[in-house]
Formats: structure tokens, C-alpha cells, sequence
């Protein structure tokens, strides 16, 4: 869209009359007199550009929108593509260590210890104002069964993509 030819024309104008008065040998209230009228125009054609420039931002946003809509109903369904086969893929795959895939990468199997707590009042004492650092701690150190706690281990992917770990699994194979 650009400029109109009006608002084009209105500065022309006005950098015309500019450069004039800055040449003008007037002082004064005489100077002040000419100038005055300008200052309008100067301030009309601020706001002029100033709302086609939003006119602008609008219209490009609208078509943004509208050009970006395809990609962003398949990153959607590619966001739930990839969330269905990783839940699945957690299920068929029963190995606990990671999974090299020679010229794609790496997925990565983790299986952090978790816990929520189920029964405050059966949780001991060095451990009762639920200090969820300290109960985690005691987790990643080896505890499995503190009582009011529900100690249990996540499984989640990590899927790297990369030829460094192609390198890795071809030099074990060999």
C-alpha cells in the first residue's frame, strides 16, 4: 500500500515551505506569523502519516494472519502427532537406556523418581512441613517408600536430532 499520493504531496509541500522559512531573514513576531500556518500543516500531516501507517500495520497483520493460518493448523496437528507416538513409544519400547537411530539421531528414555503426597498426616516428622525440596532429595538419594508419600518413577523422551551420535553407534556396532 505504501504512502498515499496525498499525504506524498502534503510533504513535499511542507518540506518546501520549510526549507523557506529556514532561509527566511524575518524575526520575530513577522516570522512567527508565517511560520504559525505551517506548524498545522505539519502537525495534520504527522497525524496522516501516523494513522495510514496504522491502516498499514493493520492490513499486513490481517494478511499475516490469514497466510500464517495453514501453519499453524499443522503445527497443531504435528504437536499432537508427536505427543500420541511419544506416549506410545514409551509404552511399546521396554528398554530403559536411549535409542540411537543411525542418521536421525537420538531419542533419549528418562525415568526421573517423582512423588505426590497422599496422606500428610502419615508423612515423619523431620520431613512434615512438606519441605518438597527435602522429600525430592530423599528421592533422588535412593528412598523409595517415605510414608504419606507416593514414590513413583516417570518415563519421558527426549528426541535429538544429529550426526555426532550416528559416529557413536556406528564405532559400537563395528
Amino acid at each position: 500500500m505504501g504512502i498515499s499520493d496525498n499525504v506524498k504531496q502534503q510533504i513535499n509541500n511542507v518540506v518546501e515551505h520549510y526549507n523557506e522559512l529556514v532561509k527566511s531573514k524575518s524575526k520575530g513576531k513577522a516570522w512567527v506569523k508565517v511560520v504559525a500556518p505551517l506548524l498545522f500543516v505539519i502537525a495534520s500531516t504527522g497525524k496522516m502519516l501516523a494513522a495510514e501507517k496504522e491502516d498499514e500495520i493493520r492490513l499486513t497483520k490481517t494478511k499475516l494472519d490469514i497466510e500464517s493460518k495453514p501453519f499453524n493448523d499443522q503445527i497443531k496437528v504435528i504437536g499432537k502427532m508427536d505427543k500420541e507416538l511419544r506416549q506410545r513409544f514409551l509404552k511399546e519400547y521396554g528398554e530403559k537406556e536411549s535409542l540411537v537411530i543411525p542418521g536421525h539421531g537420538e531419542i533419549i528414555i528418562k525415568q526421573p523418581w517423582g512423588f505426590t503426597v497422599i496422606d500428610e498426616s502419615a508423612i515423619p516428622d523431620d520431613l512434615w512441613c512438606v519441605d518438597m525440596e527435602k522429600i525430592a532429595d530423599e528421592v533422588k538419594n535412593g528412598v523409595r517408600e517415605i510414608p504419606g508419600v507416593n514414590v513413583f518413577q516417570d518415563r519421558t523422551i527426549t528426541v535429538m536430532s544429529g550426526r555426532i551420535r550416528d559416529t557413536i553407534y556406528q564405532e559400537m556396532e563395528e
